[in-house]
């Protein structure tokens, strides 16, 4: 995602949590909004991913898979030459948590 894109994911947010503040979105429609357009989790280093991976016992293309992109966008994250953003940053999180055998399944299906 571009940050062009981030910024009006970001404001439309914002606007959706002034209008819940306002009275104007029920608890139960932030709720469904914030599901669909809820806040991207933070950046990570090179490093850090090179650990997530690691520590996933993944290769860089199984991992890339699981993050459905491609093997040089894997190795230009972990040299710091680019970052992920969007779904991807998103997957890479989950892989920290769940393990990319977890990831990789949601794929398959």
């Amino acid at each position: 995602m571009r940050q062009r894109d981030s910024k009006v994911l970001g404001g439309i947010f914002r606007w959706a949590q002034r209008l819940k503040t306002e009275s104007v979105m029920t608890h139960q429609e932030r709720r469904h909004f914030q599901q669909i357009c809820a806040p991207l989790p933070p950046l990570i280093t090179g490093g850090t991913i090179h650990r997530i991976r690691r520590r996933a016992s993944a290769d860089e293309i199984i991992f890339a898979r699981a993050c459905n992109t491609g093997l040089h966008h894997v190795r230009d994250w972990e040299q710091d030459r680019s970052h992920p953003r969007g779904p991807e940053l998103k997957l890479i999180h989950l892989t920290r948590k769940r393990g990319v055998d977890v990831v990789s399944r949601g794929a398959d299906r």
